[in-house]
């Protein structure tokens, strides 16, 4: 046989070989298609009333030697609950089981095997049963054949369901469901960031929520909250529900009622006086005295409001549980404050002596082993910012207080005002010194306010007969001041300052303070130019650019000798050109 003939059957065998091998790949693929028909397993429902979502805190029961399975997360849909179950290994071609009677076959996905030496992964999404034992069974491809198991998916609850709606209502006690006009939010109880509600059906919202947060409603300015006495309704006088949610809470339903605002009845307008504040503080149902923020080591366990002429409330005398605070911050001295006090920035929301000083602060007094403070309060039933200084680590830490109007009983007899025997109204100029005298008792004296403010205890001076305070005026503004004393029975005095200008000051050369008839020192030349650089020019020289000052605003000599400076300079040069000329000669030598 000759070589070419030799080469002619060879090729052929292959191009015969190719064909079988190309004609076997159908049959192959369809091979592999076919699976086992699966035994039945025992049938179960995979109907679920939890709420519709994505899962993936979850717990797995599985016991079985040699075989790694693991679920990433449920999902359900449509009230049907699926499971995202993974075998570690890619041979497991399918899963089997039986929902409601009917046996169900479940193709996988697989992974080939990684770097660390695994044998793969096979996943699928599974119908099951949450929270209940079930069986399935999964074809080996190495065994070929169809294994058997059991397992149970239960869901750890990070996911918290809150159904929420708003009701109009009238005195009559007639409703009007309306949840989809009412503005809900929720938010986190620690920086106020809103939360988003990760599905919304209707007024169902679920939330996905692992710390505490703070729920509102509101059904726009013309209601407010309704509330029932005697089995009628009256508004509140407030047009937004809020309340706490707890994350360990597992389910929760909020209904708010909200009346037109022309509807209700004229609110009570309290009487001048001090009203303590009823209700226990550790109930929440009963509490006048509100601690909603901050409260676990700040308790305030009695207290009294001070109401002024137009029924409102000007100062609350709070009693706290020990002396673990000293010092508070309110209303605009926390807004004020350091930037992040109460933000997103500063999560502990700690600061220390060093930043926000004490001198500035509320300052508590001790009675009986219980520090009270008298701060300003301007409303009822509204949660107010402090920030409390800890005795103990000298850090000051967010809370918030309020005060329930329903919860007042008047302390008869008691007017709430001192009566003010000297100073009432004082016309000063700026530096002078404001002397007021109150016909109180001195060992009450608490301390002083201007403008709502508290003053800094090294501004002024108190002592007693009955009680005099002397105050500093060269700090304030020109203007109308408002003095306030208070006391430690929360009750108070007023006066008002009108401070004028004070004397003229020359900020370029001020007389001697300890000294004022001394003449001024270092006075300027009458002949000397405002303008060295221009003589004969009046226009004086400012700013960090003026002549003389660098732009950091230190003084720099003027020496005078920049024209020195480019005489050498120029003779620099013309040397220069002399040894380049010589240089030249040279080699062309």
């Amino acid at each position: 046989m000759s070589y070419k003939s030799n080469v002619k059957q060879r090729l052929l065998t292959v191009l015969l070989t190719v064909a079988m091998i190309l004609a076997m790949i159908p049959a192959m693929s369809a091979f592999a298609d076919e699976l086992p028909t699966p035994e039945s397993t025992a049938s179960f429902s995979n109907s679920t009333t939890t709420v519709d979502g994505i899962y993936d805190d979850i717990k797995l029961d599985f016991e079985q030697k040699r075989v790694a399975v693991s679920v990433s997360q449920v999902n359900i849909v449509n009230g049907k609950s699926y499971a995202v179950v993974t075998f570690a290994s890619k041979g497991i071609l399918a899963y089997s089981v039986n929902v409601d009677g009917v046996q169900q076959t479940i193709r996988t996905e697989t992974e080939e095997p990684s770097a660390n030496f695994d044998k793969g992964k096979a996943t699928a999404e599974m119908p099951i049963p949450i929270g209940q034992q079930f069986e399935f069974s999964a074809y080996s491809k190495g065994m070929n054949k169809w294994i058997k198991y059991s397992m149970k998916v239960s869901l750890e609850r990070t996911y918290y369901v809150f159904i929420i709606g708003a009701v109009k209502v009238d005195n009559n006690g007639l409703r009007e469901e309306v949840s989809p006009q009412a503005n809900i939010k929720i938010t986190d109880a620690q920086d106020g960031t809103v939360i988003e509600p990760y599905s919304k059906n209707g007024n169902e919202y679920t939330y996905r929520l692992t710390k505490e947060a703070v729920f509102s409603m509101s059904l726009g300015d013309e209601y407010e909250q309704a509330g029932t006495i005697d089995g009628k309704y009256y508004t509140k006088g407030n047009s937004v529900i809020t309340d706490r949610i707890s994350a360990k809470n597992d389910y929760n339903v909020y209904t708010g009622y909200f009346m037109k605002k022309e509807n209700a009845p004229a609110p009570k307008t309290l009487e001048k006086g001090v009203y303590n504040v009823t209700g226990d503080p550790k109930k929440t149902d009963d509490a006048g005295i509100a601690n909603t923020y901050g409260s676990k080591m700040f308790r305030v366990v009695k207290a009294t409001l001070t109401i002024a002429d137009n029924g409102k409330p000007v100062f609350a005398d709070i009693y706290l549980s020990g002396v673990g605070y000293d010092a508070l911050y309110v209303g605009k001295m926390v807004k004020d404050a350091p930037a992040g006090a109460i933000a997103a920035g500063n999560p502990d929301k700690l600061y220390t002596s060093a930043q926000l000083p004490k001198s500035q602060a509320f300052v508590g007094k001790d009675d009986a082993g219980k520090l009270h403070f008298v701060i300003p309060v301007s409303e009822f039933d509204e949660a107010f910012d402090l920030l409390a200084r800890s005795t103990r680590f000298d850090q000051w830490s967010h809370k918030k207080l309020s005060f329930a109007k329903d919860k007042l009983v008047k302390i008869s007899g008691l007017d709430p005002e001192y009566n003010v025997l000297e100073g009432k109204e004082l016309d000063l100029k700026q530096g002078d010194t404001a002397t007021i005298r109150v016909d109180a008792e001195y060992s009450d004296f608490h301390e002083v306010l201007i403008d709502g403010e508290v003053l800094d205890s090294t501004k002024y001076t108190s002592k007693s007969g009955s009680t005099i305070v002397s105050i500093n005026t060269s700090g304030l503004a020109v203007g109308r001041h408002t003095v306030t004393m208070t006391f430690a029975n929360g009750r108070y005095a007023t006066s008002t300052i009108n401070l004028a200008q004070g004397p003229a000051v020359n900020p370029a050369n001020p007389a001697n303070p300890a000294n004022p008839g001394q003449p001024a020192v270092n006075p300027v030349q009458p002949a000397q130019p405002a303008n060295p650089a221009q003589p004969g020019s009046t226009q004086a020289v400012a700013g960090s650019q003026a002549q003389g000052q660098t732009a950091s605003g230190k003084a720099t000599p003027n020496t005078g000798d920049a024209s020195d400076m480019q005489l050498m300079t120029l003779v620099l040069l013309v040397s220069l050109t002399s040894v380049v000329a010589v240089y030249r000669k040279k080699s062309a030598r």
